[in-house]
């Protein structure tokens, strides 16, 4: 098997123990807090965030219907662990690689639809190398440049599933999310979320670097669906 096939393999290894650590996402708690619902949050969301069930919030609540919850409504969140990170200003990366407008759509689509998710570029720089195939070797995800300790940031809202070193992929953090999704950031100089956080879209999760096997700095990411992976542009805005 080659370095590909491995590397594919730990990944989705990584991957396939994420149901083992959500059932474990109750340990630890602290005794709770407060939180107002913004627009375009739900209880879904909002458990993810903090590290909950739903059900623990609708008990702590007494909220008769979960579907309908009002923006500013003053939530208690049982026992949260959740870690909040301004965010640096993001931005897009370049346009030399991107699908068609159609599939994009759909991709996105499906990914509100099946989990309520909206991911986000993780750095802003220009694309050096696109998803598919690279020197007849597939390439999982695509290539972001950036200088060395550029902030990394997470895509979307999750858990870290994975934080540490993976051979060619060097410094890795891999992010599971809502449904079947997680998204993978490598080469990193240096990881800054440990497994088992749980983080929201924007959080700085790493600083860019060229571990690995990688000729200079940047962020290698991927977006997989079901352990599989797909064109993160197909999801990017």
């Amino acid at each position: 098997m080659g370095c590909v096939g491995r590397r594919t393999l730990r990944v989705a290894a990584a991957l396939a123990v994420s149901a083992a650590l959500l059932s474990c996402a109750h340990g630890g708690r602290n005794k709770g807090s407060e939180h107002v619902v913004e627009p375009g949050e739900n209880l879904y969301r909002i458990a993810l965030r903090y590290g909950v069930t739903v059900e623990d919030i609708v008990k702590a609540n007494h909220i008769d219907d979960p579907t309908k919850v009002p923006v500013g409504t003053k939530l208690v969140i049982p026992g949260e662990s959740a870690r909040v990170v301004p965010p640096e200003s993001g931005g897009a990366a370049g346009k030399a690689c991107d699908p068609p407008d159609d599939l994009r759509r759909v991709s996105q689509r499906k990914a509100k639809t099946e989990a309520d998710l909206a991911f986000e570029w993780p750095a802003r720089g220009g694309l050096s190398t696109c998803f598919g195939e690279r020197h007849s070797r597939p390439h999982e995800g695509i290539d972001i440049m950036m200088p060395e300790g550029t902030s990394v940031h997470a895509a979307e809202a999750g858990k870290v599933i994975y934080s540490d070193w993976m051979g060619a992929y060097g410094k890795v953090v891999i992010v599971k999310h809502a449904g079947h999704y997680a998204s993978v950031y490598a080469h990193n100089r240096k990881v800054l979320v440990e497994k088992g956080n749980f983080i929201e879209r924007g959080d700085v999760i790493a600083e860019s670097g060229s571990t690995g096997n990688a000729t200079g700095p940047h962020l290698h990411f991927e977006i997989r669906r079901a352990e599989k992976p797909e064109d993160p542009l197909l999801y990017l805005p």
